[in-house]
């Protein structure tokens, strides 16, 4: 098996791995965690100043230096203060690094085809094991744990169920956006993917998820206007569903009450903003933390003012951001928002160089996006849009959470920007006519694509 292929294997493992078993593969280890065992193994095998050369021709390079450089060597130094914290704290740089083994990857088509076919079937071995989280307390209570390297606390390897919010709706997109050449075939998908959001909203109960259920809104009404009526008529499914729950009374289990209505969304997607009925314990609760996480951003800015060179360099990996202890006296080390964290650990220097790296990246999104709609690539514009739907799901996330310090977010997250640089450098190879071109065959269409050293080859050439 040549290394290119042992890379693409080892990708295909921990992206699997991380999507479906979250906080169970992120402590498994044999020394260090397989994660990352499988980073390193990839990134020795990888000529990084050729890839490095070729993403320079898509998008500015500085940003993307800038955060690795100084986050890494961020990391080292204050490893030598806090050790594995440290470590720990700086995974989003870390991990970031998965973005130069998916592009080497990506280098072959083939590889491609099976990372997105293995995606589908990830997908739907996921919503079966989704069907367990009504009883995870019991699966973790039987399942394996293992005790977290830092922290020392044991940890079920299966029955977590961390990422189950965001993976289902990511999955309830993909099934509203995609076409079926049958009419029963789309309509068990639209209905399929409204049951999935029902099941989020009503069981799962998170304020993040009303967010990201207009985020992905706004995706379908700028970028896939033909699939609003399959994604609006999820509402009126919605409506049913709960209309069905209020009128007979039906307790349905949730995160934060079993009785689910039209009234109790309204008040939770206040709370939100801190509001909350005095009445309802649950929703006070749910409001409670939002002052609570504006005074530690608040304690973290004011720290941060008052001394210029933490300003801008940060306050460093390995020391809590917050002073609050949870249940069990473990202190809360990030500040409930992955964008406040950037700014904490790595000042001014990590926030502008990550907000103007992420800016690179969408530019390239839209303009790999648009060149193959106006090829009229469905195949193509579809699996973008759900890679965009999965950065944007992590994104909403990030903002009221720790969602870009946890490896089985950020992993997937920067394969997949991974996946869209090396999009973007083989149409721009093509246009610049670096490299020669083969015509594939495919669904019976002819369709002109780079050579076996591009991914966008779809099928075999005909000789």
């Amino acid at each position: 098996m040549s290394l290119p292929d042992i890379r693409a294997r080892i990708l295909l493992c921990v992206l699997a791995g991380y999507i479906m078993f979250n906080y169970g593969f992120m402590l498994l280890r044999a020394g260090i965690p397989l994660g990352d065992m499988g980073l390193i193994l990839c990134l020795v095998t990888i000529n990084i100043g050729v890839v490095l050369t070729k993403i320079s021709s898509v998008i500015n390079l500085t940003p993307l230096l800038v955060w690795w450089c100084f986050g890494l060597a961020r990391a080292i130094v204050d490893g030598f203060e806090y050790g594995v914290w440290a470590l720990r704290d700086a995974v989003q740089v870390i991990d970031s690094l998965w973005l130069i083994v998916a592009f080497a990857v990506a280098q072959k088509a083939e590889n491609v085809e099976t990372l997105f076919r293995c995606l589908k079937w990830l997908c739907v071995a996921y919503a079966v094991y989704a069907l367990g989280v009504p009883f995870q307390d019991t699966i973790a209570r039987i399942s394996p744990s293992i005790s977290e390297a830092a922290s020392g606390e044991p940890a079920p390897l299966v029955g977590t169920y961390a990422n189950v919010g965001s993976i289902l709706l990511w999955i309830a997109f993909y099934l509203a956006i995609t076409d079926h050449k049958n009419q029963h075939t789309r309509i068990a998908a639209t209905a399929a993917a409204g049951l999935i959001i029902c099941v989020v909203v009503i069981v799962g109960q998170g304020r993040t998820t009303y967010l990201q259920l207009l985020a992905l809104m706004c995706i379908v009404g700028l970028f896939r206007r033909k699939s609003i009526g399959r994604f609006g008529a999820i509402l009126p499914i919605m409506i049913v569903v709960v209309g069905t729950i209020t009128a007979f009374d039906i307790k349905i289990p949730g995160r934060l009450t079993d009785q689910f209505s039209f009234s109790f969304a309204l008040k939770h997607f206040e709370a939100i903003g801190g509001i909350a009925d005095a009445d309802d314990q649950s929703l006070t609760s749910a409001a409670s933390g939002v002052p609570q996480r504006l005074d530690w951003w608040k304690n973290i800015l004011e720290e941060e003012w008052a001394d210029p060179v933490k300003l801008v360099t940060g306050l460093g990996y390995g020391r809590p951001l917050t002073k609050f202890s949870a249940v069990g006296g473990v202190t809360v080390r990030e500040p409930h928002s992955s964008f406040m964290s950037i700014l904490g650990r790595l000042g001014l220097v990590g926030a502008i160089s990550w907000i103007w790296l992420h800016v690179e990246l969408f530019k390239l999104w839209r303009k790999v996006f648009l060149h193959y709609r106006r090829q009229r690539e469905k195949v193509w514009t579809d699996r973008l849009l759900l890679m965009l739907a999965f950065v944007v799901l992590v994104l909403v996330e990030a903002a009221g959470e720790d969602a870009l310090e946890k490896p089985f977010n950020i992993v997937p997250y920067y394969c997949f920007w991974g996946v869209i640089l090396r999009l973007g450098v083989n149409i721009a190879a093509v246009r610049n006519s670096v490299l020669p071109e083969r015509r594939y065959y495919w669904h019976r269409r002819v369709s002109t694509y780079p050579d076996q050293h591009a991914i966008n080859g779809v099928g075999r050439p005909r000789s």
